[in-house]
């Protein structure tokens, strides 16, 4: 354990420069007599959701590093979330840390949050659509209700940002644990925990060769 934590360290600190750690600020309306709390989202009394990953687990080293979640409603009723944000990233709080082979699995202690920032996250596609909801620095985030019928699914990605930041040999492979829940006040839902690779550009172009050929 104290080889873990050790190695985990240096890690951990390279993950909040690179991600950020999640901040949990309380926003407020801005009136002009003064300001007022936003309006707390009662928790709903039947739902039955699921969180998980969807996609690739595999990702490269230099790449966005961009892992899809599904929230698939898993009810025979239709479910109404009143407090869906609209930037669906925000809808997820994202949690990772590096597989160690000494580990059988995650350390409750060691999870890092991801934290999101559309600026430097997103596509230039996707930061067109988005920047409307942040044009007043000081406005509430923008939210709409989410209605899901029984079986339907709603997709949202989030950036795990430190693939970015990796550099793997070619023969070489970093394995990592993420998890993710709702940040939203009104449903509890959080994933199972997942694993992801990450491999080196060239390993996925050898992948990619293997494949052609088969």
């Amino acid at each position: 354990m104290k080889i873990i934590l050790k190695a985990w360290l240096g890690i951990a600190a390279l993950s909040c420069i690179l991600s950020g750690c999640m901040q949990v600020d309380t926003q407020e309306q801005k009136l002009a007599f003064g300001a007022l709390p936003l309006p707390e989202y009662a928790p709903i009394d039947r739902y039955k959701l699921a969180l998980n990953l969807e996609g690739r687990r595999d990702l490269v080293a230099g790449d966005s590093g961009i892992l899809s979640f599904s929230l698939t409603n898993l009810d025979t009723k239709l479910v109404r979330i009143p407090e869906w944000y609209s930037d669906d990233a925000l809808n997820i709080e994202l949690w990772c840390q590096p597989w160690f082979t000494e580990a059988s699995g995650p350390i409750e202690e060691l999870w890092i949050p991801i934290e999101y920032d559309w600026k430097t996250d997103l596509n230039e596609e996707d930061k067109a659509i988005v920047s409307n909801y942040y044009q007043e620095p000081n406005a509430p985030l923008f939210r709409n209700p989410l209605e899901l019928s029984p079986g339907n699914k709603v997709f949202i990605n989030r950036t795990l940002r430190i693939v970015k930041a990796l550099k793997i040999a070619d023969d070489m492979e970093r394995r990592f644990f993420v998890k993710a829940r709702l940040n939203l006040s009104s449903v509890n839902v959080e994933s199972p925990v997942f694993v992801v690779t990450v491999h080196s550009a060239a390993a996925e172009k050898a992948l990619h060769s293997a494949k052609k050929n088969r």
